[in-house]
Protein backbone atom coordinates (compact mmCIF):
# COMPACT_ATOMS: atom_id res chain seq x y z
CA UNK A 1 0.00 0.00 0.00
CA UNK A 2 3.04 2.43 0.10
CA UNK A 3 3.56 2.05 -3.50
CA UNK A 4 2.23 3.92 -6.93
CA UNK A 5 0.01 1.22 -8.37
CA UNK A 6 -3.18 1.44 -10.10
CA UNK A 7 -3.08 -1.45 -12.49
CA UNK A 8 -1.15 -3.84 -9.97
CA UNK A 9 0.08 -4.32 -6.95
CA UNK A 10 -0.72 -2.62 -3.32
CA UNK A 11 -2.15 0.97 -3.57
CA UNK A 12 -4.84 2.81 -1.32
CA UNK A 13 -7.62 4.80 -2.84
CA UNK A 14 -9.63 8.07 -1.21
CA UNK A 15 -9.73 6.36 2.41
CA UNK A 16 -6.21 6.92 4.08
CA UNK A 17 -5.15 5.89 7.34
CA UNK A 18 -3.16 7.79 9.53
CA UNK A 19 -1.68 5.64 11.99
CA UNK A 20 -3.86 6.80 15.17
CA UNK A 21 -5.51 4.63 17.34
CA UNK A 22 -8.62 6.61 16.28
CA UNK A 23 -8.60 4.86 13.03
CA UNK A 24 -7.72 1.68 14.59
CA UNK A 25 -11.21 1.84 16.34
CA UNK A 26 -13.13 2.29 12.83
CA UNK A 27 -12.23 -1.09 11.33
CA UNK A 28 -10.42 -3.58 13.38
CA UNK A 29 -7.66 -4.33 12.84
CA UNK A 30 -6.51 -1.71 11.31
CA UNK A 31 -3.04 -0.88 13.09
CA UNK A 32 -3.67 1.83 11.32
CA UNK A 33 -1.79 2.22 8.14
CA UNK A 34 1.34 0.02 9.43
CA UNK A 35 2.50 -3.31 7.57
CA UNK A 36 -0.91 -5.41 7.86
CA UNK A 37 -1.50 -8.71 6.68
CA UNK A 38 -2.12 -8.65 2.98
CA UNK A 39 -3.21 -12.11 2.37
CA UNK A 40 -6.45 -11.38 3.84
CA UNK A 41 -9.16 -12.06 1.65
CA UNK A 42 -11.68 -9.47 0.16
CA UNK A 43 -15.34 -9.62 1.47
CA UNK A 44 -18.30 -9.50 -0.39
CA UNK A 45 -21.91 -9.23 0.86
CA UNK A 46 -24.74 -9.36 -2.19
CA UNK A 47 -27.71 -7.23 -1.59
CA UNK A 48 -31.07 -9.86 -0.86
CA UNK A 49 -33.12 -8.62 -3.93
CA UNK A 50 -33.70 -10.87 -6.98
CA UNK A 51 -32.65 -9.52 -10.25
CA UNK A 52 -34.94 -8.95 -13.09
CA UNK A 53 -34.19 -6.99 -16.22
CA UNK A 54 -31.31 -5.90 -15.04
CA UNK A 55 -27.84 -7.91 -14.59
CA UNK A 56 -26.52 -8.85 -11.28
CA UNK A 57 -23.26 -6.13 -10.38
CA UNK A 58 -20.34 -6.02 -8.38
CA UNK A 59 -19.37 -2.77 -6.64
CA UNK A 60 -15.72 -2.40 -5.56
CA UNK A 61 -14.75 -0.85 -2.78
CA UNK A 62 -11.46 -0.04 -2.33
CA UNK A 63 -10.54 -0.49 1.11
CA UNK A 64 -11.62 -2.88 4.12
CA UNK A 65 -14.63 -2.25 5.44
CA UNK A 66 -15.22 1.75 6.79
CA UNK A 67 -17.94 4.13 7.63
CA UNK A 68 -17.40 6.56 4.28
CA UNK A 69 -18.64 3.53 2.27
CA UNK A 70 -22.05 4.27 4.47
CA UNK A 71 -23.44 5.27 0.67
CA UNK A 72 -22.50 1.80 -0.39
CA UNK A 73 -24.00 0.10 2.77
CA UNK A 74 -27.35 1.96 2.81
CA UNK A 75 -28.00 1.66 -0.78
CA UNK A 76 -28.34 -2.26 -0.18
CA UNK A 77 -29.79 -2.01 2.73
CA UNK A 78 -32.59 0.39 2.03
CA UNK A 79 -33.19 -1.54 -1.59
CA UNK A 80 -32.42 1.88 -3.58
CA UNK A 81 -30.89 -0.19 -6.53
CA UNK A 82 -34.47 -2.17 -6.88
CA UNK A 83 -34.57 -5.62 -7.73
CA UNK A 84 -31.15 -5.32 -9.36
CA UNK A 85 -28.68 -7.54 -7.44
CA UNK A 86 -25.94 -5.62 -6.26
CA UNK A 87 -22.91 -7.55 -4.50
CA UNK A 88 -20.48 -5.08 -2.70
CA UNK A 89 -16.97 -6.42 -2.60
CA UNK A 90 -14.20 -5.16 -0.54
CA UNK A 91 -10.69 -5.25 -1.63
CA UNK A 92 -7.65 -6.61 0.01
CA UNK A 93 -4.78 -4.34 1.25
CA UNK A 94 -2.60 -4.83 -1.48
CA UNK A 95 -5.35 -4.67 -4.36
CA UNK A 96 -4.90 -2.26 -7.00
CA UNK A 97 -7.62 -0.02 -7.41
CA UNK A 98 -8.69 -0.99 -10.99
CA UNK A 99 -7.38 -4.54 -11.43
CA UNK A 100 -10.62 -6.25 -10.54
CA UNK A 101 -12.35 -3.79 -12.59
CA UNK A 102 -10.31 -4.41 -15.80
CA UNK A 103 -10.34 -7.62 -15.35
CA UNK A 104 -14.48 -8.31 -15.24
CA UNK A 105 -14.25 -9.45 -11.50
CA UNK A 106 -16.23 -6.10 -10.80
CA UNK A 107 -18.68 -4.04 -12.74
CA UNK A 108 -18.08 -0.64 -11.14
CA UNK A 109 -15.52 0.51 -8.46
CA UNK A 110 -15.69 3.19 -6.09
CA UNK A 111 -11.53 5.15 -6.61
CA UNK A 112 -10.67 8.91 -7.18
CA UNK A 113 -11.53 10.53 -10.59
CA UNK A 114 -8.31 11.82 -10.74
CA UNK A 115 -6.51 8.49 -10.09
CA UNK A 116 -8.41 7.09 -12.94
CA UNK A 117 -7.36 9.73 -15.54
CA UNK A 118 -3.67 8.37 -14.26
CA UNK A 119 -4.69 5.05 -15.07
CA UNK A 120 -5.97 6.05 -17.71
CA UNK A 121 -2.49 6.72 -19.53
CA UNK A 122 -2.31 2.70 -19.16
CA UNK A 123 -5.26 1.74 -21.09
CA UNK A 124 -8.70 4.23 -22.42
CA UNK A 125 -10.74 1.65 -21.15
CA UNK A 126 -12.25 3.50 -17.81
CA UNK A 127 -15.49 5.54 -17.54
CA UNK A 128 -16.18 7.92 -14.56
CA UNK A 129 -19.73 7.94 -14.43
CA UNK A 130 -21.07 9.97 -11.20
CA UNK A 131 -19.29 11.43 -8.35
CA UNK A 132 -19.52 9.77 -4.94
CA UNK A 133 -17.60 12.68 -3.22
CA UNK A 134 -18.76 16.30 -4.50
CA UNK A 135 -16.24 18.00 -2.75
CA UNK A 136 -12.80 16.68 -2.92
CA UNK A 137 -11.51 15.54 0.73
CA UNK A 138 -7.59 16.32 0.68
CA UNK A 139 -6.74 19.66 2.20
CA UNK A 140 -3.45 21.30 4.08
CA UNK A 141 -2.97 20.42 7.89
CA UNK A 142 -0.57 22.72 9.66
CA UNK A 143 1.26 22.38 12.77
CA UNK A 144 0.24 24.99 15.66
CA UNK A 145 4.42 25.78 15.92
CA UNK A 146 4.61 26.52 12.09
CA UNK A 147 3.44 29.79 11.50
CA UNK A 148 1.57 28.35 7.76
CA UNK A 149 -1.64 30.36 8.09
CA UNK A 150 -2.37 29.99 4.74
CA UNK A 151 -1.06 28.08 1.46
CA UNK A 152 1.56 31.09 0.61
CA UNK A 153 3.22 30.38 3.87
CA UNK A 154 4.05 26.62 2.61
CA UNK A 155 7.42 28.18 0.78
CA UNK A 156 10.52 26.65 2.39
CA UNK A 157 8.67 24.30 4.89
CA UNK A 158 8.15 20.74 5.44
CA UNK A 159 5.18 19.25 3.92
CA UNK A 160 4.53 15.87 4.39
CA UNK A 161 2.79 13.01 1.87
CA UNK A 162 2.83 9.32 2.14
CA UNK A 163 4.53 9.24 -1.49
CA UNK A 164 4.79 10.50 -4.63
CA UNK A 165 1.59 9.44 -5.75
CA UNK A 166 -2.10 9.52 -5.27
CA UNK A 167 -4.35 12.25 -4.27
CA UNK A 168 -2.47 13.81 -0.90
CA UNK A 169 -0.05 13.97 -3.57
CA UNK A 170 -2.15 15.90 -6.30
CA UNK A 171 -3.53 17.98 -3.98
CA UNK A 172 -0.16 18.90 -2.77
CA UNK A 173 1.00 19.76 -6.27
CA UNK A 174 -2.62 21.96 -6.81
CA UNK A 175 -1.65 23.94 -3.67
CA UNK A 176 1.23 24.86 -4.35
CA UNK A 177 0.55 25.87 -8.25
CA UNK A 178 -2.62 27.37 -6.91
CA UNK A 179 -0.83 30.42 -5.16
CA UNK A 180 2.47 30.50 -7.85
CA UNK A 181 5.05 27.83 -5.88
CA UNK A 182 6.71 24.53 -7.60
CA UNK A 183 7.85 21.09 -5.88
CA UNK A 184 10.77 22.66 -5.24
CA UNK A 185 10.07 25.72 -3.02
CA UNK A 186 8.84 23.39 -0.43
CA UNK A 187 10.87 20.45 1.35
CA UNK A 188 8.89 17.40 0.52
CA UNK A 189 8.49 14.55 3.07
CA UNK A 190 7.50 11.45 2.15
CA UNK A 191 5.79 9.89 5.38
CA UNK A 192 3.92 6.96 4.31
CA UNK A 193 0.86 6.61 6.59
CA UNK A 194 2.47 8.06 9.69
CA UNK A 195 0.53 11.14 9.70
CA UNK A 196 0.26 11.31 13.82
CA UNK A 197 3.80 10.45 14.69
CA UNK A 198 5.18 13.05 11.92
CA UNK A 199 2.95 15.68 12.96
CA UNK A 200 3.72 15.09 16.64
CA UNK A 201 7.29 14.63 16.41
CA UNK A 202 8.31 18.13 14.60
CA UNK A 203 9.10 16.10 11.23
CA UNK A 204 7.12 18.34 9.22
CA UNK A 205 5.75 21.57 9.56
CA UNK A 206 2.35 20.45 7.61
CA UNK A 207 0.94 17.33 5.60
CA UNK A 208 -1.59 16.92 3.34
CA UNK A 209 -4.44 15.16 4.60
CA UNK A 210 -8.45 14.40 4.63
CA UNK A 211 -10.78 15.95 5.67
CA UNK A 212 -13.01 13.37 6.73
CA UNK A 213 -9.81 11.50 8.07
CA UNK A 214 -6.83 12.88 9.63
CA UNK A 215 -8.58 16.16 10.63
CA UNK A 216 -11.28 14.27 12.36
CA UNK A 217 -8.22 12.65 14.51
CA UNK A 218 -6.05 15.43 15.23
CA UNK A 219 -9.15 17.59 16.26
CA UNK A 220 -10.28 14.72 18.51
CA UNK A 221 -6.77 14.18 19.72
CA UNK A 222 -6.60 18.17 20.86
CA UNK A 223 -2.99 18.31 18.32
CA UNK A 224 -4.57 22.01 17.63
CA UNK A 225 -3.67 21.68 13.83
CA UNK A 226 -4.66 24.58 11.55
CA UNK A 227 -6.46 23.34 8.55
CA UNK A 228 -6.17 25.08 5.13
CA UNK A 229 -8.56 24.52 1.81
CA UNK A 230 -7.12 23.55 -1.48
CA UNK A 231 -8.73 24.87 -4.03
CA UNK A 232 -9.49 21.52 -6.13
CA UNK A 233 -12.67 22.86 -7.84
CA UNK A 234 -12.51 22.34 -12.02
CA UNK A 235 -8.99 20.75 -10.76
CA UNK A 236 -9.30 17.75 -9.33
CA UNK A 237 -12.53 15.21 -9.37
CA UNK A 238 -12.37 12.73 -5.83
CA UNK A 239 -14.01 9.32 -5.63
CA UNK A 240 -16.28 8.82 -8.25
CA UNK A 241 -18.33 5.61 -9.40
CA UNK A 242 -16.04 4.52 -12.00
CA UNK A 243 -17.07 1.43 -14.59
CA UNK A 244 -15.51 0.27 -17.98
CA UNK A 245 -16.43 2.31 -21.71
CA UNK A 246 -16.97 -1.29 -22.53
CA UNK A 247 -19.43 -2.26 -19.57
CA UNK A 248 -21.28 1.05 -19.99
CA UNK A 249 -21.75 0.62 -23.98
CA UNK A 250 -23.36 -2.84 -23.18
CA UNK A 251 -25.62 -1.65 -20.00
CA UNK A 252 -26.20 1.76 -20.39
CA UNK A 253 -29.42 0.41 -17.85
CA UNK A 254 -27.23 -0.81 -15.67
CA UNK A 255 -25.53 1.99 -15.22
CA UNK A 256 -28.30 4.22 -15.26
CA UNK A 257 -30.05 2.30 -11.77
CA UNK A 258 -26.46 2.02 -9.94
CA UNK A 259 -25.99 5.98 -10.56
CA UNK A 260 -29.68 6.54 -9.44
CA UNK A 261 -29.29 4.17 -6.74
CA UNK A 262 -26.65 6.16 -4.85
CA UNK A 263 -28.14 9.27 -5.51
CA UNK A 264 -31.05 7.87 -3.95
CA UNK A 265 -28.99 7.01 -0.61
CA UNK A 266 -26.96 10.49 -0.68
CA UNK A 267 -30.75 11.92 0.04
CA UNK A 268 -31.82 9.75 2.38
CA UNK A 269 -28.42 9.30 4.80
CA UNK A 270 -28.65 13.54 4.18
CA UNK A 271 -32.37 12.83 6.13
CA UNK A 272 -31.81 10.39 8.29
CA UNK A 273 -28.31 11.09 10.61
CA UNK A 274 -28.94 7.44 12.02
CA UNK A 275 -28.94 5.45 8.83
CA UNK A 276 -25.25 5.11 8.32
CA UNK A 277 -24.53 3.88 11.18
CA UNK A 278 -27.79 1.57 10.92
CA UNK A 279 -26.46 0.35 7.40
CA UNK A 280 -22.41 -0.22 8.41
CA UNK A 281 -23.02 -2.37 11.32
CA UNK A 282 -23.29 -5.07 9.09
CA UNK A 283 -20.58 -4.48 7.85
CA UNK A 284 -17.75 -2.74 10.18
CA UNK A 285 -16.71 -4.91 13.45
CA UNK A 286 -17.73 -4.45 16.59
CA UNK A 287 -19.50 -0.93 15.72
CA UNK A 288 -22.09 -1.18 18.84
CA UNK A 289 -18.56 -0.87 20.69
CA UNK A 290 -18.10 2.97 22.42
CA UNK A 291 -15.22 3.91 21.14
CA UNK A 292 -15.14 2.64 17.74
CA UNK A 293 -18.88 4.08 17.35
CA UNK A 294 -17.68 7.23 18.17
CA UNK A 295 -15.11 7.27 16.06
CA UNK A 296 -16.77 6.47 13.26
CA UNK A 297 -19.80 8.78 14.11
CA UNK A 298 -16.55 11.39 13.91
CA UNK A 299 -15.57 10.13 10.56
CA UNK A 300 -19.06 10.26 9.13
CA UNK A 301 -20.04 13.73 10.31
CA UNK A 302 -17.04 14.68 8.42
CA UNK A 303 -18.03 12.56 5.12
CA UNK A 304 -21.59 14.28 4.85
CA UNK A 305 -20.97 17.20 3.36
CA UNK A 306 -18.51 15.91 0.79
CA UNK A 307 -21.45 13.80 -0.58
CA UNK A 308 -23.55 15.26 -3.47
CA UNK A 309 -25.86 17.34 -2.10
CA UNK A 310 -28.34 17.75 -4.86
CA UNK A 311 -30.69 14.76 -6.88
CA UNK A 312 -28.54 14.74 -9.68
CA UNK A 313 -24.58 15.44 -10.72
CA UNK A 314 -23.13 18.87 -10.08
CA UNK A 315 -20.43 20.02 -11.50
CA UNK A 316 -19.76 17.10 -12.91
CA UNK A 317 -19.12 15.90 -16.35
CA UNK A 318 -17.08 16.11 -20.37
CA UNK A 319 -16.23 19.92 -19.19
CA UNK A 320 -14.63 18.89 -15.17
CA UNK A 321 -12.66 14.95 -17.07
CA UNK A 322 -11.00 18.00 -19.62
CA UNK A 323 -10.15 19.99 -16.64
CA UNK A 324 -9.21 17.81 -14.59
CA UNK A 325 -6.65 16.40 -17.10
CA UNK A 326 -4.94 19.39 -18.30
CA UNK A 327 -3.90 19.86 -14.72
CA UNK A 328 -2.39 16.62 -14.43
CA UNK A 329 -0.89 16.94 -17.55
CA UNK A 330 0.50 20.36 -16.88
CA UNK A 331 1.83 18.44 -12.88
CA UNK A 332 3.42 15.94 -14.62
CA UNK A 333 0.96 13.74 -13.70
CA UNK A 334 0.23 12.45 -16.67
CA UNK A 335 2.52 11.54 -19.74
CA UNK A 336 1.05 10.24 -22.15
CA UNK A 337 -2.46 11.18 -24.13
CA UNK A 338 -5.53 10.89 -22.30
CA UNK A 339 -9.06 12.29 -23.63
CA UNK A 340 -10.70 13.85 -20.26
CA UNK A 341 -14.12 14.81 -22.06
CA UNK A 342 -14.29 10.79 -22.55
CA UNK A 343 -13.54 9.88 -19.30
CA UNK A 344 -15.85 11.60 -17.45
CA UNK A 345 -19.68 11.59 -18.59
CA UNK A 346 -22.69 12.89 -16.63
CA UNK A 347 -25.15 11.01 -19.25
CA UNK A 348 -26.19 8.54 -16.49
CA UNK A 349 -26.85 11.26 -14.08
CA UNK A 350 -30.20 11.58 -15.86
Amino acid sequence: MRLLSTNSGPYRSFLRVSGLVLASALVLPLGACANSDSSAAPQAVSSPEVATALPAVTVGLTYIPNIQFAPAYAAVSEKNFGAQQVELRHHGQNEGLFNALRSGQEDFVIAGADEAAVAAEQADDLLVVSPYYEQHPVEVLATKDSGIKSLSDLKGKRVGVPGRFGENWFGLLLALKSVGLAPEDVQIVEIGYTQRAAFTSGRVDALVGFKNNDAVQFQTLDLGATAIEIPTQGKLLGASIITTKKYAQANPASVRNVVKGFFKTYGDLAQDPNLAMQASGAYIPDLNEKAISEAAKATWQATLPLLPQSATCQNFGPTQGTQMVEFLKSSGLITKPVDGASLVTSEFCQ
